[in-house]
Order: C-alpha cells, then structure tokens, then sequence
C-alpha cells in the first residue's frame, strides 16, 4: 500500500484530519515489529496556546511525542509549515481484531508508544521507517465536535 507523503501534511490541520480517518497507522519498533490502527478520530489544531508543544511547528509530517492528559503520550503530526503552529493528534481507532481504541494515550499504547521509547520516534518523519500511513480516506459521513481549546478546529470522526 502506498504511505502518504510530506506533502499530503503541508496543508491546513482540519483538511489533513478529515482525510486521515480511514487510513490505517503503522509503527515498526527497534526490533521490527509492526502495530497498526485504523483511524476512527483525529483532532486538528492550528495556532499557539500555552500548552502547545514545539511538536506543531515541525517540518509538516514530522512526528512529536507530547505528554498530557495525566502523563499520557500523544501523538501529533505536524501540518501546515514549518514554524506554523499546526498539527492533528491521533485521538481513537480500531486494531486489527475489531477493537475500539478511544483516547489519545490509548492509542499511543495500542501503537507501542510509551515513556521508554518515545525518543525514537520523535521528530520522525510520518512517512519513514518508524511510522506511517498508509491506505485510502473513508468515503462515507464524518462527524465533527467542537474541540477542548481555543486552538481546536474540532475532532473529526467516523
């Protein structure tokens, strides 16, 4: 399946967001083992606020490992610009065998990300080795909410 590349994450966060919902996640860790999830949510944020990690200014595509939500790891990719607050963050999913994964440090964990290897994929490109994303956008409805900052263009869901 073809990965997506750099320039499908150099455009707005609310665009790059509804066209990842559908798409299937991949992580491949230091000994090779792959986890993915397919995306059910994902939340688009543009500007800066206080808790805005340095992540969102990233070259677009670049991956950042911040820590919120009770010492919880999430997952942003950065969009837009470089230097241009602008990312979406993995909110939930579905593994492989069906099961719901809801909330961006479970989504993490289901992905094999935790404190002891975060380092390794930060600042990864989204379209390297370490993760990817790969597939088609899903083509039916998709729902959005209001997001939980000023920052938050919304959560996008199917």
């Amino acid at each position: 399946m073809a990965r997506l590349t750099r320039e499908f994450f150099a455009r707005r966060s609310d665009v790059v967001a509804k066209e990842l919902l559908g798409r299937t996640v991949v992580t491949r860790d230091s000994n090779g083992t792959e986890m993915r999830l397919i995306l059910t949510e994902v939340a688009a944020y543009e500007g800066h606020t206080k808790t805005t990690s340095e992540g969102t200014q990233y070259d677009p595509g670049r991956i950042s490992i911040s820590t919120k939500c009770g010492g919880h790891r999430l997952i942003d990719i950065a969009t837009a610009m470089q230097g241009v607050s602008s990312c979406v963050t993995l909110r939930a999913g579905e593994d492989p065998s069906g099961e719901s994964i809801k909330g961006p440090g479970n989504v993490s964990k289901a992905l094999g990300i935790t404190r002891g290897n975060q380092n390794f994929y930060e600042s990864a490109s989204i379209y390297g080795d370490k993760m990817w994303i790969e597939g088609e956008t899903h083509e039916g409805d998709t729902r959005r909410r209001k997001g939980n900052s000023a920052n938050c263009l919304g959560f996008y869901r199917i």
